[in-house]
């Protein structure tokens, strides 16, 4: 559970901080998937696919019944 807050905080946050430019909003979900494999020294999909699923939902909705439907 935490690692989905962090993930959907540090892309809340860049989108109200900074509404216009949507490229720190990728940065901060880079940043945070990077700092989750060089820390904890695992590649966790969990940072990532709910970062994305706040980022831009349609892509993560297709994406889903894409994977529900294969």
């Amino acid at each position: 559970m935490a690692e989905i807050s962090r993930s959907i905080a540090s892309v809340l946050a860049a989108k109200l901080l900074f509404p216009e430019i949507p490229t720190w909003q990728l940065i901060g979900l880079i940043f945070l998937v990077v700092g989750r494999y060089f820390i904890a020294q695992g590649g966790d999909v969990t940072n990532a696919s709910c970062g994305v699923l706040i980022y831009y939902p349609i892509v993560a909705l297709a994406l889903g019944i894409t994977v529900f439907l294969y």
